[in-house]
């Protein structure tokens, strides 16, 4: 081969290996530009979770409650024990239905069916009600107005009744007042009642269900009483009126009975007496006058009085007493200590490194000591320190004080000579704790007190007496809330 020939065919094969590495080289810059932009794809599908994903992790939306003049009311199970029952049955004028599970099975009327069937809406009728058969109250067996809705759930079944708020308040104002009290009173109950259904309304207190309240003391107690003519005859009275402070709905608080002073907001841990000043603490009696029985000595003073022109005077529950011996009461303390703390852990103290502080404690040992530490308006008890063998804690607000110190199967002697057994509250917490030694020996503490509820707002004996003394039912609203208004309640939402 010539050599000219030979150079021409090493130069071809030089531009052929050149040509050769640029494409490979073209394609693994294509190659790593296509795998970054997979992998930029696969980074955007992770940061940009798909709309079914999205939908899954954002909680539902619970509609802001809207005020239709109805009420939905969450039915609890025998003795207001739960929300969820076993098993339903319900009857109407010509049908009859029955809910029940078993082996993680529904069945309505013995059908089986899925959860997904549920809510069942048993709709309102003209006439006629539903009556819940599996359902005792102190009447039997409710019959309810209005709809029904059931919800199956693993836990049980779920009842709520929809239903007017007027009809609503025929079955909570004999169940909260009785019926034979004096007209006035039952409309100044009806009032209350309306006025704090409203303020219930406002929100949701089972979302889930959108049931704004359920039947218990929690709220108000309803259907455990059937109607009654001279409480339905207080609602229809009073249709649609309920108390504003300044153009809004209040918080219309209501008890059995003073022991001749109310107390305020503040008896609740979180209540604000500056966002409620229509509840002021005031003698049950003409003067209404405010005293300052927040010492000692003052608090002691007042209990030892007896007012005649107290409005809750010819009450037993005015002022009562009873004796826990030290052991008992120790018992009852160290019982519910740690429920207490589980339910408000800020309102129960201990020494944790020299200081009290919230901390969980199983026992106080035996009580040596008691010292009231603070007394809110009224003289009701807010904060209390209780030294025991063990261990010494502080406790705050008067239900705990009330539910840890109670009288539980003791007998109250009430100021009338009538007697009753202590529960698993006490009376009240406008109260005093008196030691009992014998030999040097702590045995007892002597509790006196006066009242029957939290005291704040109206009490219905004292508002009752009102009444057979002449006062009118906006006359007794206005004694008990300071500067209220009466408000048609269409007015307060239009």
């Amino acid at each position: 081969m010539r050599p000219e020939v030979k150079e021409k065919l090493k130069l071809l094969a030089l531009g052929i290996l050149t040509l050769a590495v640029l494409l490979m080289i073209g394609r693994t810059g294509q190659k790593a530009k296509e795998n970054r932009e997979e992998d930029n794809k696969r980074e955007e599908r992770q940061e940009e979770p798909s709309a079914e994903r999205e939908a899954q992790e954002t909680p539902p939306q619970v509609p802001v409650p809207v005020y239709n003049g109805r009420i939905r009311v969450l039915i609890k199970t025998d003795g207001y024990r739960d929300v969820y029952h076993e098993a339903l049955e319900i009857t109407g004028e010509e049908e009859a239905w029955v809910f029940r599970r078993e082996e993680g099975t529904y069945y309505i009327n013995d059908a089986p069916v899925e959860e997904t069937d549920f809510p069942v809406i048993l709709e309102e009728r003209e006439t006629g009600k539903w009556t819940i058969g599996s359902l005792n109250r102190a009447y039997g067996h409710p019959a309810m107005e209005g709809s029904l809705e059931i919800y199956g759930t693993e836990q049980g079944f779920v009842l709520v009744n929809d239903l007017p708020l007027e009809c609503y308040l025929k079955y909570v104002v004999p169940s909260e007042m009785p019926a034979s009290y004096e007209l006035e009173a039952l409309k100044a109950q009806a009032v209350c009642a309306r006025t704090y259904a409203c303020m219930q309304m406002q929100a949701y207190a089972y979302p889930e269900y959108l049931a704004h309240v359920d039947d218990s003391v929690s709220y108000q107690v309803y259907q455990n009483l059937d109607e009654a003519e001279r409480s339905s005859q207080a609602v229809a009275e009073t249709t649609g009126q309920v108390m504003t402070y300044e153009g809004q709905i209040i918080h219309a608080y209501y008890f059995s009975t003073s022991f001749g002073h109310t107390g305020n907001e503040e008896i609740w841990w979180e209540g604000d007496p500056q966002q409620t000043p229509y509840l002021k603490g005031k003698c049950v009696n003409a003067s209404g006058e405010n005293l300052d029985l927040t010492s000692e000595e003052a608090f002691a003073a007042f209990l030892e009085e007896t007012d005649e022109g107290c409005y809750d005077r010819p009450i037993s529950w005015y002022r009562w007493n009873t004796r826990v011996d030290v052991d008992t009461l120790s018992e009852h303390l160290n019982q519910s200590l740690m429920d207490r703390y589980k339910a408000n852990p800020e309102a129960i103290l201990n020494i944790r490194a020299g200081k009290f502080v919230s901390a969980p404690v199983k026992s106080v040992g035996t009580i040596e000591e008691i010292t009231v530490l603070e007394r809110g308006e009224g003289g009701v008890l807010q904060k209390i320190e209780v030294k025991g063998s063990r261990r010494t804690v502080q406790i705050m607000t008067e239900y705990n004080i009330r539910a840890l110190l109670n009288a539980q199967g003791e007998t109250i002697y009430r100021h009338d000579g009538s007697q009753a057994e202590g529960g698993a509250l006490l009376p009240s917490g406008y109260c005093s704790f008196s030691p009992e030694y014998e030999d040097g020996e702590l045995v007892a503490f002597t509790i006196r007190g006066g009242g029957l509820g939290h005291g704040v707002g109206m009490s219905q004996n004292g508002a009752n007496q009102m009444a057979k003394e002449g006062y009118s039912f906006g006359e007794i609203l206005k004694f008990f809330y300071t500067g209220v208004d009466l408000t048609g309640v269409d007015a307060v939402y239009s």
